[in-house]
């Protein structure tokens, strides 16, 4: 049984102003999907049609799905085409031999052939189209609804070149700091020799390849943010709670008008506060309606939609938050009470 996952990579690409601009979360993003790769090169496998429509996001954290092309390490494809628009170079060459012009049908025995045994060189390109587009906000390719290229692309990923900088140009006009170290990983990754790709990654052991991605510095790289205390210049530091089911802050808002962003607040925090508890419903919510949580929260910041008080839970956890520990916090034009953490709600009295 598969967990619940609430939004693709390419809904997540498509309507969130993440790619080329946010690159905790690219970073957040990318390390995920390298880890649950490992993972199945850790077990013998690769997953060859790694793209933005099979990854998706389970709580925070983002997974691998549709394996149905996944085949074993040194073993033969099998008879399902992978899309094009994610297949590394040698591939593309197998696809140009395997395809019949005249039916424009690809034969998956002649594909299987002409491909060879799968490697781990295969997903390492696929990894490197993806982080592309998470580095640059535009995509290595344009593709069609099923992720596959017309046939003149086709041609040009077959003779792909060594040298990726006039790509690279047209998609980054100005290259900040986080780009230029991505541009260094990008270039190992999208090397159209299989050979030279998995050298650049294989190590002791070629199974630890996106191992070796993980430890590149574009991924230790980082001007992490952190809130300090005014008074001390000190990183800021929540205080310890005694309740183990307890939290620092508790996010209400409608879903899913708000879900994207209160996510964003979250991961955030996570970042600058690293000692800080945050309740996430569609993370952290076990049963019940959130209201038990809200008592267990220091705590609330509500997000204010447009739908937020049509929602029977919203207004739950609204109406529980003034008897909670510290009532809750409103992003407000015109507080009326400030603590360091944003406005506050002045407490209700029975």
């Amino acid at each position: 049984m598969l967990e619940l996952g609430d939004r693709t990579l390419h809904d997540a690409l498509t309507h969130e102003r993440v790619a080329g601009h946010d690159f905790f979360l690219v970073r957040k993003m990318a390390a995920d999907l390298a880890r649950a790769l490992h993972h199945l090169h850790e077990n013998g496998r690769i997953h060859a049609d790694f793209k933005p429509l099979n990854a998706v996001r389970v709580g925070s954290t983002w997974q691998l799905i549709d394996l149905d092309i996944s085949c074993e390490l040194g073993s033969a494809l099998g008879s399902k085409v992978p899309s094009s628009g994610y297949c590394p170079p040698e591939l593309a060459k197998a696809l140009l031999v395997a395809t019949d012009e005249r039916k424009r049908r690809v034969d998956p025995g002649k594909l299987a052939s002409g491909y060879g045994e799968a490697s781990i060189a295969y997903d390492l390109w696929s990894f490197g189209a993806v982080l592309f587009h998470l580095v640059t906000g535009q995509q290595l390719w344009l593709t069609n609804h099923s992720d596959d290229l017309n046939p003149d692309d086709l041609v040009k990923l077959a003779a792909w070149p060594v040298d990726i900088s006039s790509r690279w140009q047209q998609a980054v006009s100005h290259p900040t700091l986080d780009q230029a170290v991505a541009f260094d990983l990008l270039r190992s990754l999208l090397q159209p020799d299989p050979r030279v790709r998995l050298q650049h990654f294989g190590g002791k052991s070629e199974a630890s390849a996106m191992l070796r991605v993980l430890d590149h510095p574009f991924f230790g790289h980082s001007a992490q943010r952190s809130i300090k205390c005014v008074a001390t210049s000190e990183p800021f530091q929540c205080k310890s709670l005694h309740d183990q089911q307890a939290y620092h802050l508790f996010l209400s808002h409608a879903w899913p008008a708000a879900q994207d962003r209160v996510r964003i607040i979250k991961e955030r925090l996570a970042e600058c506060v690293p000692s800080c508890r945050t309740f996430l419903d569609v993370d952290d919510l076990v049963t019940g309606s959130g209201t038990t949580e809200v008592d267990k929260s220091e705590c609330i910041l509500v997000f204010c939609t447009r739908s937020y008080f049509a929602k029977r839970n919203a207004m739950k956890e609204l109406y529980t938050a003034p008897w909670c520990n510290a009532g809750p916090s409103l992003p407000s034009s015109s507080p009326t009470r400030r603590r360091t953490a944003g406005s506050t709600m002045p407490r209700s009295r029975r």
